[in-house]
């Protein structure tokens, strides 16, 4: 038999925790006196495991030729309690000798080789990643490791791994051996890691000790969000410093981008995207420049003999590249070096700033340059030379920090000549260009000062909200109605990058409604159409929506509208339609959506005519920098350059910090650990979502057959009720109700979007439902997107509740627990969750309103944002007004807890009728 086959055949009846659990007995060797025996068609494999002092006989039967599963026996207690309710039920220690006898005859098959992939018998090697984070006032460092012979794979049990190859470390790379053991003290100490660690935790102080640990080797560094493939060198910083002089002062620059201290003490650095562990006397002596540098980018000195002479002692202790400007040369402090070559630095550039027709120009020129040798400058700072030989005069230093910035300046402007018209989106990055620079702006000043002054002005100025808008919104939010506000003023656009659950969609309402007698497109997801159209009624009622939803929906009638709702899926089939109109703003919802500069989504949506377009997505960057590219090339097309030119400039070159600049003033995010004392700790929320077009037409027709048998079973509580259910089953997915049912979920489609937001930030999920079904539904689409998870309903034993909930809270790489509603109502602590997903209601608030307290409960760390998923304009609506309205009724009549009253889900019969009804 195939032994992937029969891989799937034994362990389809295992939970994930178990599997897990077995996976870890047996690569501690825990399993012995394995065998097996055939009789007829039944294979029977038994085994002895070994756990917490006790051996647990194992017996597993597998029909070799119906391709199954017949039986699995343990003696173990959990297997005794569990085994009486459920059929076929695989505990740790079968689990366990199910891998042991996989292995068995994958090394019979492969000779030494395990069966068990990722942990090959060839020598190990080991790769780290170190991720820096911020908590609070502390910075830490968080350390990933993979092992691989040839492929490496992550190492999800930190644990397990030094236990498993501890007695063979012969088996580890010689020059990983040091690593190894680093891991072993750190699963053997004292503070020793939890079962199922992944990472390890290190405070700053501890840096440098584990760089000498790792030696000179290449890691991944992720730092402020980008990762970068860093070496890891013992040795100094290549520090270049350049030393100019006016009539008073000596005055000190170096490079643009700093290197970036890694550790309080200063003993480590990140500098031209590697780590450096430098010399005690270069960190001893730079540490002084370094700090005076972080504070401004010159050092100024009095000009005189003695602390030039001393300045110069110490710079050229540190680094071998300084470079002094002609007018300190000619001061004749020292040796008189007249006679030598000249270094042609940034003083050499002479700028001049005007407006033309509106338009800002800049023009310049170079010491000693004639007009027509400009062009072969920039070619040569193109093609990477270090300077461009000035005739026999000397050199033009491109290794000036200043003169770099300014060629990379014209690089961006992508012009060669010498007279050059500015965009306007790209003022804002010749502003922190020119700004305190040593060139030479021999005219335009003031030009630059008004540049300045039109920012400073837009962030002074007073934003207020329309009186029309009835929400309420929190300072950070106020923060981001002003920057809608400023770009749109000046014509710019902008991706709000906010994390999820902080408000874009109010906030993007905040500002329509401020904008009268404007026009505005909105594209969203179809799961989210009804929401944007409710959250829009809700606070800005005033405002026409019109919602362009299908194709049976005319564009012509909804030209009247203030704002027009759609898809991308809409836009895509009626752009020429859509074309025809003139938007003042065109936004998209989970921009994301347009990642793929070259899908047929973001194609159409880039045709719609719109004096500003603006992008909201929780995630502007997911997999690469050109995801990036394609929503700029939406918002503002063009400034960002033509992707070629993009991807030779900064995913080629890696130009982080150019890049940076460039975008900052157009993209705004804010995470929740930033606003968190803005924040409620519980943020609760309706998410209206659209049915499948199939979906509907089921709902349709089943809202008719039932109104039918009601009027014949009008009296039937019972049979009433279970029509009900069927009807809210529809609203979930028809495919539970009808298997041959192929059209889809609205829900399903809602849900996973939220899931793979919130797991691409780093959240947990809860996913509460009543029904198993829809609970088992999901369970495939989450190992299709390779998403962990765990899963609870009644038939979980308290014992398995226990480990699941631990395993929950302790283990990152789990993003999602599916729980029933009432299997979930009591006795868990999830406070590792950020986000509860009810994927659908209940009469009863409370029952709700208990789930939710799995994750939010006193001393919770986390802001926990709740989610109601509700059809739109179906039964689940009606539900949602009936627990309105019952609620109210507690609270006004009884208390405000409306927890303590038992009765609110006991539905008169009346009541029932009343709500299928209204359908």
């Amino acid at each position: 038999m195939n032994l992937k086959v029969l891989e799937e055949m034994i362990f389809k009846h295992s939970s994930t925790l178990m599997k897990k659990h077995g996976e870890e007995i047996f690569r501690k060797n825990l399993v012995s006196n394995l065998k097996g025996k055939r009789i007829e068609n039944m294979y029977h494999v038994y085994g002895d495991v070994k756990d917490l002092n006790l051996t647990h006989r194992v017996h597993i039967k597998l029909d070799i030729q119906g391709n199954t599963l017949e039986g699995a026996s343990c003696n173990c207690e959990e297997y005794r309690e569990i085994s009486r309710y459920k059929k076929i039920f695989m505990c740790k220690h079968i689990n366990a000798v199910s891998y042991k006898f996989l292995d068995s005859l994958y090394k019979k098959k492969h000779g030494e080789n395990s069966y068990v992939q990722g942990y090959e018998k060839d020598a190990l090697e080991l790769d780290v990643k170190i991720e820096y984070k911020k908590w609070e006032k502390d910075d830490n460092y968080i350390l990933e490791f993979r092992a691989g012979s040839k492929n490496k794979v992550l190492i999800k049990d930190l644990k397990a791994f030094v236990r498993k190859f501890n007695d063979e470390k012969k088996m580890i790379a010689k020059k990983d051996i040091p690593l190894f053991l680093y891991l072993k003290e750190k699963v053997d100490g004292p503070k020793s890691l939890e079962n199922g660690s992944r990472n390890i935790i290190i405070k700053e102080n501890e840096l440098k000790a584990f760089l000498k640990i790792l030696g000179k080797r290449k890691i991944l560094f992720r730092y402020n969000g980008i990762e970068y493939k860093a070496d890891i060198l013992s040795k100094d910083l290549p520090l270049t410093f350049t030393l100019k002089g006016n009539e008073r002062n000596l005055i000190l620059t170096t490079h643009k981008n700093l290197p970036i201290a890694l550790d309080e003490n200063k003993e480590v650095y990140f500098f031209l995207d590697n780590i450096y562990v430098p010399s005690n006397h270069q960190c001893e002596k730079y540490k002084m420049f370094h700090e005076r540098f972080m504070k401004n980018n010159t050092i100024l000195y009095k000009k005189t003999e003695k602390n030039y002479k001393l300045l110069l002692e110490i710079l050229n202790s540190i680094s071998d590249n300084i470079m002094i400007s002609e007018n300190i040369r000619n001061l004749e402090l020292g040796p008189s070096e007249s006679d030598e070559p000249r270094l042609y630095d940034s003083s050499s550039i002479n700028l001049e700033l005007y407006e033309r027709n509106g338009s800002l120009v800049l023009s310049y020129s170079i010491d000693d340059l004639e007009e027509d040798e400009l062009k072969e400058v920039l070619r040569s700072y193109k093609a990477a030379s270090k300077a461009y030989k000035i005739g026999a005069k000397g050199f033009l230093d491109f290794e000036d920090e200043e003169v770099k910035s300014f060629f990379n300046l014209l690089d961006i402007l992508n012009s060669d000549k010498n007279i050059i018209e500015i965009d306007k989106n790209k003022e804002s990055y010749l502003n922190v260009i020119l700004e305190n620079t040593s060139m030479n702006i021999n005219k335009g000043l003031d030009v630059l000062e008004n540049i300045k002054d039109r920012f400073s002005n837009l962030d002074k100025k007073e934003r207020k909200l329309d009186k029309s808008f009835k929400g309420k919104l929190r300072n950070y939010q106020k923060e981001g109605f002003k920057w809608f506000k400023n770009l749109s003023e000046l014509e710019f656009g902008g991706i709000l990058a906010d994390e999820m659950g902080l408000g874009k969609t109010i906030q993007t309402i905040a500002f329509l409604s401020s904008e009268k007698n404007k026009k505005a497109l909105i594209v969203a997801p179809t799961s989210l159409i009804y929401n944007w159209d409710n959250e829009f009624k809700k606070f800005s009622p005033d405002l026409k929506i019109g919602i362009f939803h299908s194709n049976e929906v005319l564009i012509d009638d909804l030209k009247e509208c203030d704002i027009i709702l759609t898809t991308y899926g809409l836009v895509r089939n009626h752009i020429e339609s859509l074309k025809k109109i003139e938007f003042d703003y065109c936004i998209i919802d989970e921009a994301q959506n347009i990642k793929n500069s070259l899908g047929k989504n973001t194609s159409a949506v880039k045709e719609i005519k719109s004096k500003v377009r603006f992008a909201l997505t929780g995630t502007p960057i997911e997999n690469n920098l050109l995801e990036l590219w394609s929503i700029f090339d939406f918002i503002m097309p063009g400034y960002l350059f033509p992707r070629k030119y993009f991807e030779e400039k900064f995913i080629g070159k890696e130009d982080m910090e150019t890049l940076r600049l460039l975008v900052k003033p157009f993209i705004l995010r804010r995470t929740k650990s930033e606003v968190v004392k803005e924040l409620p700790d519980k943020i609760e929320k309706k998410m209206l979502i659209s049915m499948t077009s199939e979906q509907k037409k089921i709902y349709k027709k089943y809202v008719s057959d039932i109104k039918k048998k009601i009027k014949e079973n009008k009296g039937n509580r019972i049979e009433v009720f279970s029509y009900l259910t069927r009807l809210r089953q529809v609203c979930l997915d028809p495919s539970i109700l009808f298997e041959e049912y192929t059209g889809g979920s609205g829900k399903f489609n809602a849900a996973l979007e939220l899931i793979e937001e919130k797991s691409k930030e780093g959240g947990k999920i809860l996913l509460f439902s009543q029904f198993t079904s829809v609970l088992k539904k999901i369970e495939p689409m989450l190992k299709e997107r390779n998403i962990e998870y765990l899963y609870l309903d009644g038939s979980t034993s308290s014992k398995e509740r226990i480990n699941l909930v631990d395993d929950f809270n302790k283990k990152d790489n789990i993003k999602v627990f599916l729980i029933s509603l009432k299997a979930g109502g009591t006795g868990l602590n999830l406070t590792s969750a950020n986000l509860v997903i009810h994927f659908d209601p209940w009469w009863n608030p409370a029952v709700e309103a208990q789930a939710t307290d799995r994750a939010h409960r006193i001393g919770q760390k986390n802001i926990v944002e709740v989610i109601k998923l509700i059809a739109r304009g179906t039964i689940e609506e009606q539900i949602l007004k009936l627990q309105e309205a019952k609620k109210q009724l507690v609270n006004e009549v009884i208390t405000d807890d409306f927890r303590d009253i038992h009765n609110l889900d006991k539905l008169t019969i009346e009541e029932i009728i009343e709500v299928i009804n209204r359908e």
